[in-house]
């Protein structure tokens, strides 16, 4: 009879920790402060001379935002791209800023707005990781790492 409920105790036991192992989600979350929530902060491997960096910008605070400008060590140039459709053929362009409306999440995604590194100063590493200083009109400028992943590694969550 002991036998029997330390099996169970043991069952029950094993079970209820599985459970809760399940149901814990990833905080992805790099970055937060009473305005900006910054996560899934990513870029993407290259072996090239340039490549790109993704991110989610949450404005959870009362007024907009404004990404200014980003630097990032590995590369002598960064700047803040977006895809524009010209002439039927989609082209990157250097664009001054991006605007995060208060309440409101941004998506920086492969195929749209991204952080452009040109001109990659060293070898990058798999899941090594590489801190960025991202600079808002408001917040000011924060350093977020990045992790340097292949592209269809990450999970990406597309908003609207």
């Amino acid at each position: 009879m002991k036998k029997t409920n330390f099996i169970f105790v043991t069952i029950i036991s094993f079970l209820m920790s599985t459970a809760a192992f399940a149901t814990e989600k990833h905080d992805s979350t790099l970055y937060k402060s009473d305005n900006l929530i910054i996560k899934d902060a990513f870029i993407r491997y290259n072996v090239g001379t340039a490549t790109g960096a993704f991110l989610t910008i949450e404005n959870i605070g009362s007024t907009e935002e404004k990404l200014l400008s980003a630097r990032a060590p590995i590369s002598k140039i960064t700047e803040i791209h977006n895809h524009i459709q010209e002439n039927g053929v989609m082209m990157m362009r250097k664009i001054d800023h991006i605007s995060i409306p208060a309440q409101s999440t941004f998506y920086l995604k492969p195929g749209a707005h991204h952080i452009m590194l040109i001109n990659l100063t060293s070898k990058m590493e798999l899941d090594s990781i590489v801190d960025i200083e991202l600079t808002f009109e408001n917040e000011g400028t924060i350093t977020v790492p990045f992790k340097i992943q292949h592209i269809g590694s990450k999970k990406y969550h597309h908003g609207s």
